[in-house]
């Protein structure tokens, strides 16, 4: 049994609202958010984050823009025995991934850190619908943990330790899903959504074993599975920005329109700069990164991509 009992939730949206929820019936839970208190029945409320002092699991649910800020917070008030987030993608003050501040703010020997991603919309957590979610940490011990608080929550936890995989996924497959928008509203057809889908994957599994992550972790939930429902759920911020731009607007005006954070904008600067370094080929990141930063036109890009020379037959390498 957990011995985790009482819980503190950074954040009060969609995701910090879910969370609450989910596990108002397991924990002890107080969410911290800086602003109005919401109408939540299912769990106590503060406006001040050292009322969070005596929880001994703080769960993070905010944009990974504010991530640094928040763990200082943490580090400044807060001594609790696991911290979990939620936060995907790729700060870009930094180029830094969520794992990779919290070691460099908080480190493993003060806390253990623990990335809780997957194929989940927020809403159907709320509502109890069954999901899945991979949580990964290089303690074995806190994965343990939460995983027991989560049984019996509708939702199925799996465990891995390799926390690069898992981030570098949960991060570009934002990328994709503006994509996938874009070909949606352009009308290309169920063939190529198919072609695309399995050649982001392989895109992203590439970049994944260029920084030394596991790819077959881009094979699970964090991968593929959050690839698909990010790409093709109706729920999808990313793909709602891609519709927009598929249709003439311009990215400001499509930032205005969805009036939330979409994470895969700024991360397609970032995965772009990061391929540019390293010299890996990624064409449909870079064809997206010349839509949106260099005003390509969408017709131009697509042509380009099918154009690309043809590339050499390889042992054991898919077609």
């Amino acid at each position: 049994m957990s011995t985790l009992t009482k819980i503190g939730i950074i954040g009060l949206g969609a995701w910090g609202q879910a969370i609450a929820k989910l596990l108002s019936n397991k924990m002890d839970v107080l969410a911290y958010a800086r602003n109005n208190k919401k109408d939540l029945p299912y769990c106590a409320q503060t406006t001040n984050l050292n009322d969070l002092k005596d929880r001994n699991l703080v769960f993070i649910a905010t944009p990974v823009g504010s991530f640094e800020s928040v763990l200082k917070q943490i580090n400044n008030l807060l001594s609790p025995e696991i911290i979990m987030w939620g936060s995907k993608g790729i700060d870009q003050s930094t180029g830094l991934l969520p794992h990779q501040i919290f070691e460099k703010t908080i480190g493993n020997d003060r806390a253990a850190g623990i990335s809780f991603s997957g194929p989940t919309f927020s809403g159907e957590l709320s509502e109890g619908l069954p999901s899945a979610v991979a949580l990964a940490s290089l303690n074995t011990k806190a994965l343990n943990q939460v995983s027991e608080i989560l049984k019996g929550t509708n939702i199925r936890s799996y465990q891995t330790q390799d926390v690069m995989g898992v981030e570098l996924a949960g991060a570009t497959k934002n990328i994709y899903a503006i994509c996938s928008g874009i070909m949606a509203k352009k009308g290309l057809g169920e063939n190529a959504q198919a072609a695309f889908i399995t050649r982001a994957l392989h895109e992203m599994a590439n970049l994944g074993d260029s920084m030394g992550a596991d790819k077959n972790t881009f094979y699970g939930l964090s991968g593929i599975g959050d690839l698909v429902l990010t790409s093709y759920g109706q729920a999808s911020r990313n793909r709602s920005f891609g519709e927009l731009i598929g249709s003439g607007k311009s990215c400001e005006d499509a930032l205005s329109q969805i009036n939330e954070v979409v994470e895969g904008y700024y991360t397609t600067k970032a995965i772009y700069q990061l391929a540019q370094s390293k010299g890996l080929e990624m064409p449909i990141a870079t064809e997206l990164y010349k839509i949106l930063y260099d005003g390509k036109n969408i017709n131009n890009a697509i042509k380009d991509l099918l154009d690309r020379p043809i590339p050499t037959i390889h042992k054991n390498q898919p077609a």
